[in-house]
């Protein structure tokens, strides 16, 4: 998105990150700033020491570090902190139960959604058998915060496509190490870093149907 130099508001972003009306602390209800959010950080010390807003509207401190390592106020009534936090993917089903801590396990897929929402840089850890297989079923979601995922040294964690193709964008900072990606391709948008890791095309490939396993780099990649 763009931020308006006369009236301070984000414009033509297709998603500013929002969370829920909900009771986040306070008496009223607000809509938490999710990992990804352009408002985070965005907002202007001096405006709102001067207008004495130095709190948001939960009664929350102002000038806290939402991830940019500086104490910066945010836009609009919610003020974030970074909450760094490592998620731990405990099952080789690619399931979405709707978070953490229900059905056969916490997946891949869901670990990448709750880090999205989780503002700061997280990390993505596996706690499965060794040489274990994810096979997905789609696209995962994109990388909108900054992230790191940490396979098993040696990239013997699988991560593959069970149909046509599976893939991942990045529009943040993801260090991505020790996975093997067959049939998976990543578009980067952001800052991507890979290493110990391997990646291939699907084992079933047929031209125009089955292929991917490949970076399409539109900014920083480092190999």
């Amino acid at each position: 998105g763009h931020l308006s130099a006369t009236t301070g508001n984000i414009f033509e972003s297709p998603d500013v990150c929002l969370g829920r009306l909900s009771a986040n602390g306070g008496p009223p209800q607000t809509h938490a700033l999710l990992g990804g959010s352009p408002a985070i950080d965005a907002g202007s010390n001096s405006a709102a020491t001067s207008s004495n807003l130095v709190r948001d509207q939960r009664g929350e401190d102002r000038f806290r570090d939402g991830g940019s390592g500086e104490l910066l106020v945010d836009m609009g009534a919610y003020e974030t902190v970074a909450t760094p936090t490592t998620f731990e993917v405990t099952t080789v089903e690619d399931e979405d139960d709707g978070g953490l801590g229900v059905g056969q396990g916490d997946s891949l897929r869901e670990g990448l959604k709750v880090a999205n929402e989780n503002v700061g840089a997280d990390t993505i850890v596996f706690s499965l058998p060794p040489q274990s297989t994810i096979s997905l079923r789609g696209t995962l979601p994109g990388v909108t915060d900054d992230l790191t995922i940490n396979g098993p040294a040696g990239a013997e964690l699988v991560v593959q496509s069970e149909g046509d193709f599976a893939g991942l964008s990045n529009a943040a900072t993801l260090h991505l190490s020790g996975m093997f990606l067959r049939g998976v391709g990543i578009s980067n948008y952001g800052n991507l870093t890979v290493t110990d890791s391997v990646m291939a095309g699907h084992p079933e490939a047929v031209p125009g149907f089955r292929s991917g396993g490949a970076i399409v780099n539109y900014d920083t990649l480092t190999l």
